[in-house]
């Protein structure tokens, strides 16, 4: 038996403190790690009876999330033995749509995997509160589906779903009656227990798939690694009904909200950085192109800076098994490279252009390498000890921090002489669209994964260049 206790504090206690009471981990056959499920995986194929996730495990970190995506599931399946199980919790406490979006993520691996027929592997057992989805990469056979109906029959647990199932021949023990909240109403009869688990996987798992993931009032597209959102099933462009709702919405679901009000206040705000100086100083202020150039400029600056930090924030998130690690080491590695990239570029004041043209070819290359090499390197090094990753973090933030911290002081520079009155606004210009960044990023990366922020910081770079506030024969505005 191996365990996992990613958590640092947690294996401190359990395997030095001896906190925990039981003998088993005396027993020889028993091994203790501190890894996430990912790098425990990392390379085994066929090792294991049975994969089991705790039921608390999803809340117990943010990097957690990364152990209920398609890729670790077919990291599962791959180091199974061919009977053996993977057994995913999902709590069913306030909605049955986490089970189905965890479900249609397993079906997703599944299928990702070349099996034709994905609802053959998968079983579903629940209680009141949770349920459990195991999945096997062998079709699973009349006799574990006879031992799972024992098995839950004895504890009173609902068979929600199992290749074969008949509705009409299955007992309800925990009602569960399906709601609707397109349309506010319980559509379950109420003279006769239901399963709302049931009828959804049903829907799910059969023909009508397709019809059933579009039209539904959730969005219960699988979470990846590069869309990493378990708590995510809000559409985006159903805000409006969402709003309406927002009494039965989950308090997982409130991040998309925070986003959303967080990025309208950004917005309100940055106007009025925006607009203020330029009727303060409107008889002293550049030309019209002018003004309207170096807003691009830092507008650009702010965005793709963060994009690109945000992107980097993730991966490294993933990368190190711990979001707290993930922060401190990016942003250090960033800060730190990117200011000694402000100070080199003191070497490029006569010449600030070609520091620019340097520095976002830098950039560019890096973003292309990022989308093509970054995700398969990180795997390939997942296994690593810990301090290594660190130092690969580090080694990949740093040219294009150093890179990154050219066009903000090339572009400030240009602020001088007569128009000196203008640095304040583009600094805080600058600022204000890169708290307009965060909250954008998390909506896009939510709607379609990190990697479109990596393509749009290369077009928010590729705007940097083309709008240099600089007018020809000039170096300054």
């Amino acid at each position: 038996m191996v365990a996992l206790e990613p958590g640092d504090r947690l294996f401190e206690l359990v395997s030095r403190e001896r906190a925990y009471p039981d003998a088993a981990l005396n027993d020889p056959r028993v091994r203790l790690l501190d890894s996430a499920p990912a790098v425990a995986l990392a390379g085994v194929r066929g090792r294991y009876h049975v994969i089991d996730i705790a039921s608390d495990f999803l809340q117990q970190a943010d990097a957690n999330k990364f152990a209920f995506t398609v890729e670790a599931m077919q990291d599962y399946f791959r180091a199974l033995k061919p009977n053996g199980i993977a057994s995913i919790p999902v709590s069913i406490r306030e909605f049955t749509v986490y089970a189905v979006k965890m479900l249609e993520t397993a079906r997703g691996a599944l299928a990702g995997m070349g099996i034709e027929h994905p609802e053959r592997h998968l079983m579903v057992y629940r209680s009141s509160w949770n349920a459990r989805i195991l999945v096997s990469p062998q079709p699973f056979s009349e006799a574990d589906i006879a031992r799972l109906k024992a098995f839950a029959e004895k504890r009173s647990f609902d068979t929600s779903f199992y290749p074969g199932i008949d509705p009409a021949k299955v007992p309800i023990w925990n009602d569960l009656p399906l709601v609707s909240l397109d349309s506010e109403t319980v559509l379950s009869r109420a003279d006769q227990a239901s399963d709302a688990l049931r009828e959804e996987g049903l829907r799910l798992l059969g023909p009508d798939h397709d019809s059933f993931v579009k039209d539904h009032f959730f969005n219960l597209e699988p979470a990846t690694h590069d869309r990493p959102f378990f708590y995510s099933v809000l559409h985006v462009g159903e805000l409006g009904k969402v709003l309406k709702r927002i009494a039965l919405i989950p308090r997982e679901e409130l991040g998309l909200l925070i986003n959303v009000a967080v990025l309208m206040q950004s917005l309100l705000l940055a106007s009025l950085i925006l607009g203020l100086p330029l009727v303060r100083y409107r008889r002293d202020r550049p030309k019209t192109e002018a003004i309207l150039k170096a807003i691009l400029y830092f507008a650009g600056l702010g965005l793709g800076f963060l994009f690109l930090e945000i992107y980097l924030i993730e991966k490294a998130s993933f990368f190190l098994s711990d979001r707290t690690y993930a922060f401190a080491v990016v942003l250090a590695a960033m800060l730190i490279f990117s200011g000694a990239g402000s100070y080199y570029s003191g070497n490029y004041l006569k010449h600030p252009k070609r520091g620019l043209v340097l520095a976002c070819i830098v950039i560019f290359v890096w973003i292309l390498a990022a989308l093509i090499l970054l995700d398969p390197l990180l795997l390939w090094l997942l296994a690593a000890p810990m301090a290594v990753k660190v130092l690969v973090v580090v080694v990949v933030a740093a040219p294009l921090s150093f890179a990154l911290g050219f066009p903000f002081p090339l572009g400030l520079y240009l602020f001088r002489g007569g128009r000196s009155h203008f640095l304040p606004w583009a600094w805080s210009l600058n600022g204000a669209f890169s708290v307009i960044a965060t909250p954008l990023a998390n909506l896009l990366a939510l709607a379609v994964g990190y990697r479109i922020a990596l393509v749009l910081a290369l077009l928010f770079y590729a705007t940097v260049l083309l709008t240099f506030p600089v007018t020809r024969g000039e170096n300054r505005i």
